[in-house]
């Protein structure tokens, strides 16, 4: 089973979902958001860089899709069509925030940005497995080596394709891991390439779904966001804002770390 699959089976176990409904979508350009009616809201990377339509039917579901409920948008993660996965993460992060936030001895996280509480020595080689530019000077000044990995095209000078996570991850004391990659279906794969990693590190948005299955993966460190405001986050989704107008008054950035590991 994967990690969307198994943190699936903790949701649906915590949680009736038949008592949930679906009350907003949105699809914006840099999240797509999902607003339940218990008034928690969970976000995706829309990686628009490989979503990007060919025309202009993107979902044949448009218009209607809250009246799908719950369960239906949460077995999106399953899918093969990207746009209907990234809809499905977002789902399963909004039942998860109820989770956490109601389980905080379970789930004890710190309130400050990952990249403030890694431990980096002088030494190390750093990969990083999406370009997350806050991170870039910190992990250059800190770390003997930083090779940076990018899916997107043209890569910035200096970025490897990411076809290189083959050779570089295993051979990486810290590997840093965007949430974008839960969504495009990647992320168990790069945990097992990572496995022999002194840190194993997954941030963003994206990743803040119950963090059982990456700490059972090895994950050391595992960066999200807690809504605090759903209605102000959807109308920044909407509005094509990011992590940036997110962090400002919708959301808290959060550090879990991997309780069998501290």
């Amino acid at each position: 089973m994967n990690i969307l699959n198994e943190a699936r089976v903790i949701v649906e176990d915590k949680i009736n979902l038949d008592e949930i409904e679906v009350k907003k979508i949105v699809l914006g350009l840099g999240y797509t958001g999902v607003q339940l009616s218990n008034g928690e809201a969970g976000v995706c990377h829309s990686i628009v860089s490989e979503t990007s339509p060919d025309c202009c039917d993107i979902l044949d579901n448009a218009g209607n899709l809250t009246d799908l409920g719950v369960k239906e948008l949460v077995s999106f993660i399953d899918s093969w069509d990207l746009f209907k996965r990234i809809i499905g993460v977002a789902t399963l992060n909004a039942l998860s925030q109820k989770i956490v936030k109601e389980n905080p001895e379970r789930y004890p996280f710190v309130k400050d940005n990952l990249i403030n509480v890694l431990n980096i020595k002088n030494d190390d080689q750093v990969a990083m497995v999406g370009l997350i530019r806050p991170f870039v000077d910190p992990l250059r000044n800190r770390a003997k080596q930083l090779y940076i990995l990018e899916r997107s095209r043209p890569l910035p000078e200096g970025v490897f394709p990411d076809t290189a996570c083959e050779e570089l991850l295993p051979e990486s004391d810290i590997v840093i891991i965007t949430g974008s990659a839960m969504a495009n279906g990647t992320l168990d794969r790069l945990l097992d390439l990572s496995k022999d990693s002194r840190e194993i590190v997954v941030v963003g948005p994206t990743i803040s779904i119950v963090p059982d299955p990456l700490f059972r993966r090895g994950v050391t460190y595992c960066g999200g966001v807690q809504v605090k405001n759903s209605d102000l986050l959807m109308t920044i989704l909407s509005e094509a804002g990011g992590t940036p107008q997110m962090k400002r008054e919708a959301v808290d950035l959060v550090t879990y770390k991997n309780p069998g590991l501290f």
